[in-house]
C-alpha cells in the first residue's frame, strides 16, 4: 500500500565517484530521477536542486541507508488532512543486538528522552525540527536554505513553520537505523549537531525574536539551550 503511493523517487548524488547512475538505470523503472551532480557540494545544495523539482504535492525527505516500514507512507500523510499541517517528523527507530557497545546504549537513552520531548511538544504546538532520515513536507511550502546549513532538517522545518504552518511528530511513521557503536562515532555526530545549532544563530539571527518564529520558545529551549549544558 505504501509503495503505490510513490509517485517518484529522486536520487541525488552528489559527485559521486562510484557507480550510482549505472546501477540506477539498471533498475529500469520509470519513477526513479536520478539528479547526477558532477561537484561535490553538500546535500543542503542538492535538496535545494531536487526539491523544486519534484512533481508530487508532498515529499518524503531521506538519506541512503534508512530502511522504512511499509506503513510509514500511510501514516505519515493521514497528518496532512489537517491544512495546518507542513511537516510530519516520522520515527526513527534504532535497532540493536545483543552485543551492542556502551555508546550504542548511550544514544539508544537520548534518542528515548529526544523522541519524549518532541511528543510533547507535537501535542502542544509543535516540533522545531524534524527527524533528517525520515520527514515530509509540502513541496509548495520549501523554501532553499544556505548551501552551508548544516542541520537542514531544523533549518527547513522551521522555514516552513515560520509561514504558518506546523510541524508535528508522528510515532507511528517509522524508519529503522543501527546507532553509533562506539564513543568516537557518536561523539563525531554530537559535535556536528552542536556546530549545527550554533550555525543557525548566524543563518537565521531573526528567528531569536519571539515574533519571528511561532515555536520560539521550543527552539530556543530544545535547540539553543543544549549549547549552553555540559
Amino acid at each position: 500500500q505504501g509503495a503505490d503511493q510513490i509517485v517518484e523517487v529522486l536520487l541525488g548524488s552528489d559527485g559521486s565517484t562510484d557507480d550510482t547512475a549505472a546501477l540506477i538505470a539498471s533498475l529500469n523503472d520509470s519513477r526513479l530521477r536520478l539528479f547526477s551532480f558532477n561537484e561535490r557540494r553538500g546535500k543542503p545544495a542538492v535538496l535545494n536542486d531536487l526539491i523544486p523539482a519534484a512533481r508530487g504535492e508532498f515529499v518524503l525527505l531521506t538519506d541512503a541507508r534508512q530502511e522504512f516500514d511499509a506503513g510509514f507512507l500511510t501514516e505519515a500523510l493521514a497528518n496532512f488532512a489537517d491544512e495546518k499541517v507542513g511537516v510530519v517528523s516520522g520515527e526513527l527507530v534504532f535497532r540493536t543486538d545483543g552485543a551492542q557497545s556502551t555508546a550504542a546504549e548511550g544514544i539508544g537513552l537520548y534518542w528515548r528522552y529526544e523522541k519524549f520531548l518532541r511528543s510533547a511538544e507535537s501535542r502542544f504546538r509543535g516540533v522545531p525540527g524534524a527527524t533528517g532520515a525520515c520527514y515530509m513536507i509540502r513541496a509548495n511550502l520549501f523554501r532553499p536554505i544556505p548551501p552551508s546549513t548544516i542541520l537542514d532538517d531544523v533549518a527547513i522545518p522551521l522555514t516552513i513553520v515560520a509561514q504558518g504552518l506546523r510541524c508535528v511528530f508522528e510515532r507511528k511513521a517509522i524508519a529503522y537505523d543501527r546507532p553509533s557503536q562506539t564513543p568516537r562515532q557518536e561523539a563525531i555526530q554530537k559535535r556536528r549537531t552542536i556546530a549545527g545549532a550554533a550555525q543557525l544563530l548566524r543563518l537565521y539571527p531573526q528567528w531569536l525574536w519571539p515574533g519571528a518564529q511561532p515555536l520560539w520558545f521550543e527552539y530556543v529551549s530544545h535547540k539553543l539551550a543544549r549549547l549552553t549544558s555540559p
